[in-house]
């Protein structure tokens, strides 16, 4: 099985916890900004996120957002995931 999380749906979170209404422990991740690129009025960013609990970046996620401001937290609401089968 495969997982898509749609890079549209990320919501980046400035702040201090909580700011976001459908904000949880399980849907919220620390990251650290990897790349980001600018393409006209979408921001294009790659950033790589820890596991709760682990130091160590696991897994790098790519974001789509329009807003400029710098962030170290995510949102992933529910409804960004899709379970794919394996090819």
């Amino acid at each position: 099985m495969q997982v898509l999380i749609r890079p549209e749906r990320i919501v980046p979170l400035f702040g201090s916890p909580p700011i976001h209404p459908s904000e949880t422990e399980s849907n919220v991740l620390e990251v650290q900004v990897r790349r980001d690129v600018f393409h006209g009025a979408v921001r294009h960013v790659d950033v790589a996120a820890n596991a709760p609990g682990s130091p160590d970046p696991v897994t790098i996620l790519k974001l789509e957002t329009a807003l400029r401001e710098s962030f170290a937290r995510v949102l992933i609401p529910s409804e960004a995931v899709q379970f794919l089968p394996a090819p």
